[in-house]
């Protein structure tokens, strides 16, 4: 796995790196979540609105016993009371819908940058810790073919002279062991 070859610094680098881009995600998330959310004054003055008319159309019939206008009164009131309807309605739905696109929008702000991530990267963190753990298990029982085990793995990842220095006939130089080892060992954030 290509994260196994990288040291435990690099690790946590990239940890915190991780950490980072998920918060600032989630920030940014909550605000725009916050300020989508902030239109719904708008549909609050739409309710309002209808809330006002259909006082009017209350306070229509006040005047609606006065004789030669009883009968366009009578309209007008039905018209305010139906605007009044409308108005209150269109507010009430357009507040739940804006709500609505508020909480998606902030899901798709917050999801759509740091799952990717997460699902690339978890994988590999998880399959180099599990590496760690049972190379310091085996450290800590004191296997003894451990050593020659991390010299194969550093060589792995050496360059053309540090192999050539340490290998003879294909194979690690006892002298080589105990130096690649420690490097291996180093690299993982372990010590003897």
């Amino acid at each position: 796995m290509p994260l196994l070859g990288i040291r435990r610094r690099t690790i946590h680098v990239l940890d915190v790196a991780l950490v980072v881009w998920i918060a600032v995600w989630l920030l940014l998330a909550a605000r725009l979540h916050e300020d989508v959310s902030g239109l719904t004054e708008l549909s609050d003055g739409a309710v309002a609105a209808g809330r006002a008319l259909a006082s009017t159309a209350e306070a229509l019939e006040v005047i609606q016993g006065i004789p030669f206008i009883d009968r366009e009164v009578a309209e007008l009131q039905a018209n305010v009371r139906d605007a009044a309807r409308r108005t209150t309605r269109a507010g009430n739905a357009s507040r739940a819908e804006i709500r609505t696109y508020a909480r998606l929008t902030a899901a798709t702000v917050a999801l759509g940058p740091t799952v990717p991530p997460l699902l690339l990267y978890l994988p590999l963190r998880l399959a180099w810790s599990r590496d760690r753990r049972s190379v310091a298990r085996a450290l800590a029982a004191g296997d003894r073919a451990l050593p020659r085990y991390l010299a194969h793995r550093a060589l792995a990842r050496a360059d053309a002279a540090t192999y050539s220095l340490s290998t003879a006939d294909g194979d690690v130089r006892p002298e080589a062991v105990a130096v690649l080892a420690d490097a291996e060992l180093r690299r993982l954030g372990l010590r003897r």
